[in-house]
C-alpha cells in the first residue's frame, strides 16, 4: 500500500519493530500511560488529553501501524496485531508496566493487552469500547464494509469530532483510490470481524478498571458497557455527558477529569 506521512507535531521516534516501524509521542515523566487511539486516527487524537496526563506522567501515545506516521506491512490488520504491535513497543522502549487508556479499536486492543499480558498492565480506561461485533447497532458492520468517503461523512453527521479525523485521514494518502484500500483494509481485518471478545472470557481480568460511555453514543447501547462493567471483577462505567462516539474530543474535561480522578495524579 502506498501510504504517504502524516504531518505530525511534537517530539516523536520512529521505533523500528522489523517488519514495522511505529511512530511514537512521548511526553512528560512520572508513572507511564499509553494511550491506544481508534481507528483511522492517529496520535494527534490525544491532543486535548496529551497536556492534562503529561503534567503527572510519562505518556507514550503511539500511532498504530497504518496511522499517522508508522508504517504498514503486507498482511491483514487487526487487534490482535496492534496489541502484539503494542507489546513489542513497550519492550523497545524499556516500559514493564503501564496504565493504559484505550479508545474505540484502541479500547479491543487494551483488553487483550490486559487479557494476555496482564503483568504488562495496571489501571485499564475504555473508552467507547464494544467487547464484540454483537455490540453494534444491526447494520453497522455491513455499512462499514461498503462504504463510500462520502457515504461515511454522512453516517456521522453532526459528530463534527469524528467528520474532522476522517478529513484528517483521508488527507495522508495521495489519492481516493489509495484512502479506500486503506479503508477497507482495516474495515475488513477489524470491524467486520471484531471484536469477538466473549464476557466470560474477559471476567478474568482482575485489573481495576474505567470505562467511559458517551451520553450520546451512536454506534452501540449503553446496556453492552454495563454489560462489561458486571463482568469486569474491579469496574466501574462512568457516563461522559452531551457527547457522542469521540468523546475525547468532545468533552475533554470529562474524559480527563475521569481519567486523571481514576488514574491517579
Amino acid at each position: 500500500m502506498s501510504k504517504l506521512v502524516a504531518t505530525t507535531s511534537g517530539d516523536g521516534e520512529l521505533v523500528d519493530l522489523g517488519d514495522v516501524r511505529l511512530y511514537v509521542h512521548t511526553e512528560g515523566e512520572g508513572s507511564p500511560i499509553l494511550l491506544v487511539h481508534g481507528g483511522i486516527m492517529d496520535h494527534q487524537s490525544w491532543g486535548n488529553q496529551l497536556p492534562a496526563l503529561a503534567a503527572h506522567h510519562r505518556v507514550v501515545a503511539p500511532d498504530t501501524r497504518g496511522h499517522g506516521r508508522s508504517t504498514d506491512a503486507d498482511v491483514d490488520l487487526s487487534y490482535q496485531l496492534f496489541a502484539d504491535d503494542a507489546v513489542r513497543l513497550l519492550g523497545a522502549l524499556g516500559l514493564s508496566k503501564v496504565d493504559v487508556v484505550g479508545f474505540s479499536d484502541g479500547g479491543c486492543v487494551a483488553l487483550l493487552l490486559a487479557q494476555q499480558h496482564p503483568d504488562l498492565v495496571g489501571r485499564l480506561v475504555l473508552i467507547g469500547t464494544p467487547h464484540h461485533t454483537d455490540n453494534y447497532h444491526p447494520g453497522t458492520t455491513d455499512l462499514f464494509a461498503t462504504i463510500t468517503t462520502e457515504q461515511l461523512y454522512e453516517m456521522v453527521g453532526t459528530d463534527s469530532a469524528l467528520a474532522e479525523t476522517i478529513t484528517d485521514a483521508r488527507a495522508q494518502f495521495r489519492d481516493e483510490e489509495s484512502w479506500l484500500r486503506f479503508w477497507h483494509k482495516l474495515v475488513n481485518g477489524t470491524w467486520t470481524r471484531e471484536p469477538r471478545l466473549e464476557l466470560a472470557d474477559l471476567a478474568g481480568i482482575q485489573h481495576p478498571t474505567l470505562v467511559l460511555h458517551a451520553e450520546n453514543e451512536q454506534f452501540f447501547d449503553v446496556a453492552h458497557s454495563q454489560a462489561l462493567v458486571d463482568t469486569l471483577p474491579d469496574a466501574r462505567l462512568v457516563t461522559v455527558p452531551g457527547a457522542t462516539h469521540t468523546s475525547p474530543q468532545e468533552n475533554p474535561a470529562a474524559v480527563n477529569a475521569a481519567i486523571l480522578e481514576f488514574i491517579g495524579s
